[in-house]
């Protein structure tokens, strides 16, 4: 399936910052076992609608190694194992490889490739990256409905800080959407308060048509820090 995935943040003072791309996924189902997902190469990524320039297109083209990757994913929804680990692990060494000698004389990027190369170093480290994965998380609430609604949203509402919100099924009439939300009132700390929703519509053939995830934080002193995300299905 062919997807386009968008990602926002706006900011309290109401600067926007994007990114944006497609890619194919698929899902091989496995019965009681689970189900294999596999994540396609990534094309016609954009920052801020604008093709990714200066240390933004480091981090979009160190990105782009992981990709394509097969995981297998248990009947909870949580990955077990990487199906192709070593062809990822090599591709992420060889492009980490080319980053390195194509900007030698920065030490930032040196230390930023091999900052990112310790979460691929073992298959077990790369899980974990990519379990907490905006992208991966979507997709794994959106396949596995009656499982763990946990979201972790990392750099959110600042850098180095981590937004968790539990989210709840509230049915409604649309029994080809599910919509889920979240409430956290805050007494204590910065953080006032913290609402979300996701929505997930279907059309009863396979993978979701549109996914779409929004977090509102309040934080003091400052006003709403908002992140919104969004698969959305293509027409092949």
């Amino acid at each position: 399936m062919a997807y386009l995935f968008y990602s926002e943040i706006r900011l309290p003072n109401g600067k926007r910052i994007c990114y944006s791309r497609r890619g194919d996924v698929g899902v091989r189902r496995k019965g009681k076992q689970g189900m294999e997902i596999i994540f396609g190469e990534i094309t016609e990524e954009k920052v801020n609608h604008a093709i990714p320039r200066e240390f933004d297109a480091i981090m979009t083209w160190m990105g782009r190694a992981l990709y394509p990757v097969c995981l297998t994913v248990d009947s909870s929804g949580k990955v077990k194992s990487i199906l192709n680990w070593e062809e990822v692990r090599e591709r992420c060494r060889e492009e980490g490889r080319r980053i390195e000698l194509y900007f030698e004389q920065s030490k930032l990027v040196q230390t930023y490739v091999q900052e990112t190369l310790k979460g691929a170093s073992t298959e077990a480290s790369l899980i974990e990256c990519l379990s907490v994965s905006n992208f991966f998380q979507l997709v794994r609430i959106a396949l596995f409905p009656n499982q763990d609604t946990t979201y972790i949203i990392h750099d959110f509402p600042s850098q180095g800080e981590v937004c968790t919100l539990g989210f709840q099924v509230d049915r409604g009439n649309d029994e080809n959407e599910t919509l889920y939300i979240a409430t956290d009132k805050e007494e204590d700390g910065q953080v006032l308060s913290k609402e979300g929703t996701i929505r997930v519509r279907c059309n009863g053939e396979g993978f979701a048509d549109i996914i779409q995830m929004q977090c509102k934080i309040e934080v003091a002193g400052e006003g709403y820090y908002v992140r919104r995300l969004e698969i959305q299905r293509l027409e092949e």
